[in-house]
């Protein structure tokens, strides 16, 4: 139940994402301990598991939206739009714009 808590808060369930201190803290675990513990459950470090569910919310965002990519770099949590598009490549392999342009649902294709 503690790595839970601490997983949550690297999800940034219902605030701003933690840092690993404080998800170890959340957790009632040292550092060392949450890491190893955290990427056995996921399988991932804090932050590549940020990461993936940063792009995985920007992949809907790009299937369902016209937003901007840099909005929605913004609205997942990268200020800076160059490093949002190399970390979603680095997971989907694709870049953003790619993406969209494979993914995306068009409304007026699927009425017609």
């Amino acid at each position: 139940m503690r790595l839970y808590q601490g997983t949550a808060l690297a999800s940034g369930t219902g605030r701003q994402r933690g840092t690993l201190q404080e998800m170890a803290a959340c957790a009632g675990l040292s550092e060392r301990t949450f890491l190893r513990r955290f990427k056995a459950a996921t399988g991932f470090r804090p932050t590549e598991y940020t990461q993936r569910l940063r792009v995985n919310q920007a992949r809907e965002l790009l299937e369902l939206t016209q937003r901007s990519i840099e909005q929605i770099a913004l609205d997942v949590g990268y200020h800076d739009a160059g490093a949002f598009r190399q970390v979603f490549y680095k997971v989907t392999g694709l870049s953003p714009r790619d993406y969209r342009e494979r993914f995306a649902i068009h409304l007026a294709d699927k009425i017609n």
